[in-house]
């Protein structure tokens, strides 16, 4: 068969039953994706690709990548996959976790893994954390920028990221709904 030849590629490579199950995941959940964004498109190669070499160690899969000359976005996916996917995984399971800590945990992410993991995963919780992610987090933005701290007095510098990065935890964990209130927030919480 046809994927008889993907031991020619790595020894390692074949389709199992297992293997089959995460294709069809991955096929549902792209279809997901594709029926609430209009703006960002999967490259769904990668995103099987990740699954296809998902068995294979790290050392084994950067040596694939570069036998077939994988173009950076892959070859990128494919080491955040090795290096950090069981750690965030694991991140995303932990019970009552922040919407900010699971912005910050998925935001760095390749959509393709994004989808590759929620597709992987067998926990409730991580498929519904990454989705949550993917369907309103992401689309999130913060209330204030830049502007308003220059308007506010604050001199530029590496206060402006320590100060919007707070007010973008706050807003994502519903503890700011509007740009008065962020506002508000600065005033009585940072001085200059």
């Amino acid at each position: 068969e046809f994927f008889d030849l993907l031991k020619y590629i790595h020894p390692a490579l074949y389709i199992s039953d297992e293997m089959s199950d995460l294709f069809d995941e991955i096929k549902i959940n792209l279809e997901w994706w594709k029926s609430i964004s209009t703006d960002e498109n999967v490259d769904s190669a990668l995103t099987f690709l990740l699954a296809l070499v998902d068995p294979l160690i790290e050392l084994e899969s950067i040596e694939l990548s570069q036998k077939l000359v994988l173009n950076k976005n892959y070859s990128f996916a494919i080491k955040i996959c090795k290096e950090n996917m069981l750690v965030i995984l694991k991140e995303l399971e932990r019970p009552q976790i922040s919407s900010s800590m699971i912005n910050k945990l998925l935001q760095c992410l390749p959509l393709e893994v994004l989808i590759f993991a929620m597709s992987k995963t067998n926990k409730p919780q991580v498929k519904h954390n990454i989705k949550y992610y993917l369907s309103i987090l992401k689309r999130v933005k913060p209330l204030i920028n830049g502007k308003y701290l220059s308007k506010m007095g604050y001199p530029e510098g590496p206060l402006y990221k320590k100060i919007l990065d707070r007010v973008f935890e706050l807003q994502l964990n519903g503890s700011l709904k509007d740009k008065q209130q962020a506002i508000d927030y600065i005033k009585n919480s940072l001085t200059l």
